[in-house]
């Protein structure tokens, strides 16, 4: 899609609507908010980080079976709802939408 001005007088709907179209979606992203376990063996912690990746300082940890609240998905990391960071993906399980 090109950056085009639209005048209210010549552009129809159809045109708007066939522009917006044409946006692509982000890749490799969740979008609806939903409950997830926290998915180790008993005993085991997943490490919360400010950031996504390794390089985020560790902000926390969380223990096997915990429910958390994830808001999306990006690139292997989770973002925690309540601002607490992000927990790599492949440690939770899905368990529904709230």
């Amino acid at each position: 899609m090109t950056n085009k001005e639209y005048n209210a007088n010549e552009t129809s709907a159809e045109d708007l609507l066939e522009d917006l179209l044409e946006i692509p979606a982000p890749m490799n992203m969740h979008h609806t908010a939903r409950h997830y376990t926290v998915d180790t063996r008993p005993g085991q912690i997943l490490r919360v980080r400010e950031a996504p990746g390794f390089q985020g300082k560790e902000a926390g940890t969380k223990a096997a079976g915990e429910v958390l609240d994830v808001v999306g998905i990006t690139d292997g990391w989770a973002e925690l709802s309540d601002a607490a960071g992000y927990v790599m993906a492949k440690y939770l399980k899905e368990v529904g939408e709230w």
